[in-house]
């Protein structure tokens, strides 16, 4: 019993040791599944399993998270069981791969699809699926792996969008019109553009590449006052400064650019744009000259009216005290050299006027080419200079004042003769010329002739040359400085434009536009000779507001054998003519002045004497120049214009012309 009862408690003990075994077996088992478990569920890829008919077998969680599943729906897709293979709306997206999935489960194998886009979730995927095979050769089980792809995707999407941006950017920059460029740390070109390259005249990008962009400055001043700004501000706007080509030629450029700092606050890098000003300040520059030239035309103009008053009165009476001296030869000779004197002063008071309104031309359509011709040799005789044309026989026309441009001319060559004390040659060309939107010269577009005088004389210095057209001006001790000033206003009143090449020691050349006519150049009709006993018995009207000037001009045409009438204002004008009118004895020519301060002037008047009688006949004279009466006389009812101060010569011609044109008027 003793033995059959050990026996008994031996067996319980191994049934004990046994079920502890077991119990040790499952609760390692339970543990590795755990382990398994908590593995699987680490993955950043979604894995689940599923049999030969489709039914899942196990997921984890990255798997859920992917398809957004919540517990009870992985549960309810864990309990489904189907008895075939079957795809539902939820594998939808495999859209035509279906076939190559349905494969896998039913023959075996492994599948790779990638870029599946899950519409509802807004997810891409790639999926992996490899089958298991069992021991006869059937799929046991078809495991897939699936990829949330998104991030990558829109990671992607990103760069792509960002390397597209990038392209467009080099784009930009390669076709833009303005320089752009990127500087290091140390102030050398990092990157430039095509643009940059033809500015600064480089044979390639790589050229500019790695050159120190101070180097570009005409003034140290202005790199330092650029770099200040980058330190103090960050950015440069709109800065205006010189720069240099690559052939050493300045040029006024606007600066734009930003600056990249280190966190010490140290220039990193500096990204800019130049543009390329020199047409916008040639432009302003132009502007400033012409408001400096109005500015003196006003007061030419002001001063103008009684200067040319006072030496009408002097050159008249110089002109008569020579007529009553004749006989006296060393009074003759004081009196003709008051008398150049005079003129002197007349030219100069003339060129004042060039700047007032008033000095605006008097056109006729002109052949250029004998102008040039004439008043070239007849400047150059007596010099030491040979003068060489160049005028092609096809020059368009001009439509120009030709004693202006006469003026132009002889002061252009003048300049070149002084240039060249000891001799030499100067060259008169011109050519037909168009301009564009494209043309660098800031004129209107249309056609030109431009005339050039080239020189090889001591040239002009670099310093002084945006200034040799201001007013009185000049290098010559005994100049008045209008020279220059004079071409410049003339020139501008005629629609064209002034410019000037030179370099010290080696010539200048000066070339001014004007625009062409499209009419041909009239031929000038012969005028009948004067018809006998005018003289004698011509009645002439004298206006004006200065005694001096009634009592000189009154005299002369007596001398000359005229009979007179004087007014000092345009009433007493109008009163005049019509008592004359009214006596059966009317005046045969008017004389009268513009302007008459604080009394009626000569448009006035005439526009009155013509009411009374359309045919009278006036000429205009003056020495104010603030109006265009002078240059459109007929415009305003006058037959021909008379400019003060004027000699005996002057007045006597402008009548005797009147004279020859009055009987066809009547």
């Amino acid at each position: 019993m003793g033995r059959n009862a050990g026996i008994t408690d031996l067996d319980t003990a191994l049934k004990r040791i046994s079920q502890l075994e077991k119990s040790l077996k499952e609760a390692e088992t339970s543990q590795g599944n755990l382990i398994h478990k908590a593995i699987i569920d680490q993955s950043p890829v979604g894995i689940s399993v599923r049999d030969r008919c489709g039914n899942l077998i196990l997921c984890n969680a990255q798997w859920t998270k992917i398809w957004e599943m919540t517990e009870n729906s992985v549960s309810e897709a864990l309990s489904r069981k189907r008895t075939e293979l079957k795809f539902d709306e939820n594998d939808s997206y495999l859209g035509s791969d279906s076939q190559s999935v349905i494969d896998v489960y039913k023959k075996g194998g492994d599948l790779i699809l990638e870029d599946f886009y899950l519409k509802e979730l807004n997810r891409w995927i790639n999926q992996r699926f490899y089958s298991v095979m069992n021991l006869s050769g059937e799929v046991e089980s078809v495991v897939v792996l699936t990829e949330d792809v998104t991030k990558k995707r829109r990671s992607m999407a990103i760069e792509e969008e960002l390397r597209i941006a990038t392209l467009r950017y080099q784009t930009l920059v390669k076709n833009l019109p303005v320089a752009a460029y990127t500087t290091n740390s140390h102030g050398y070109v990092a990157s430039a553009n095509p643009a940059m390259v033809r500015m600064f005249q480089a044979e390639s990008v790589e050229d500019i590449y790695g050159t120190p962009v101070w180097k570009r400055y005409k003034n140290p001043e202005d790199r330092a006052f650029f770099l200040e700004q980058m330190q103090k501000r960050g950015k440069v706007d709109n800065y205006e400064m010189e720069l240099v080509r690559g052939d050493g030629t300045p040029f006024w450029a606007s600066v734009s650019a930003n600056a990249t700092l280190d966190h010490a606050g140290q220039i990193q890098t500096i990204d800019g744009i130049i543009r390329d000003i020199s047409s916008t300040k040639a432009l302003e520059i132009e502007m400033r000259k012409a408001q400096k030239l109005e500015s003196i035309g006003v007061l030419a103009g002001g001063l103008a009216h009684d200067f040319n008053n006072i030496m009408t009165a002097v050159m008249g009476n110089i002109s008569l005290a020579r007529v009553y001296a004749s006989g006296d030869h060393r009074v003759q000779g004081k009196l003709e050299k008051a008398e150049k004197a005079s003129l002197r002063v007349s030219e100069l008071t003339g060129q004042l006027l060039t700047f007032s309104k008033g000095g605006q031309p008097v056109r006729k359509i002109t052949d250029i080419q004998g102008v040039l011709r004439k008043v070239g040799s007849r400047t150059a005789t007596f010099s030491k200079v040979e003068l060489v044309y160049d005028l092609p026989d096809d020059l368009w026309a001009v439509n120009i004042d030709e004693a202006q441009i006469v003026q132009v001319v002889n002061h252009l060559v003048t300049n070149a003769i002084q240039s060249m004390p000891r001799g030499g040659t100067i060259e008169i060309s011109a050519m037909n010329e168009s301009s564009g939107e494209s043309n660098k010269q800031p004129l209107e577009p249309g056609h030109y002739i431009k005339i050039s005088v080239k020189d090889g004389g001591s040239g002009i210095p670099v310093e002084i040359q945006g200034r040799i057209f201001d007013p009185f001006f000049t290098t010559k001790s005994k100049e008045s400085g209008l020279g220059l000033a004079v071409v410049y206003s003339i020139v501008k009143n005629h629609g064209g434009r002034v410019t000037v090449e030179s370099e010290a020691g080696k010539g200048s050349v000066f070339a001014f536009y004007l625009p062409a006519s499209e009419k041909a150049v009239k031929q000038e009709e012969k005028t009948s000779p004067v018809l006998e006993g005018y003289s004698k018995q011509t009645k002439i009207l004298v206006m004006d507001d200065e005694e001096s000037v009634l009592e000189v001009v009154s005299e002369i045409l007596q001398q000359n054998g005229y009979r007179t009438g004087t007014a000092t204002d345009g009433i007493e004008a109008f009163r005049l003519y019509r008592e004359a009118v009214i006596a059966e004895d009317k005046f045969d020519i008017l004389i009268m002045d513009i302007t008459v301060p604080g009394g009626v002037g000569g448009v006035e008047a005439i526009r009155m004497i013509h009411e009374l009688d359309p045919s009278a006949i006036a000429i205009v004279a003056s020495g104010y120049a603030n109006n265009t009466v002078m240059a459109n006389f007929k415009d305003f009812g006058f037959v021909a214009s008379i400019t003060k101060p004027f000699g005996i010569d002057t007045l006597l011609n402008s009548i005797h012309d009147v004279l020859i044109i009055k009987p066809d008027q009547e």
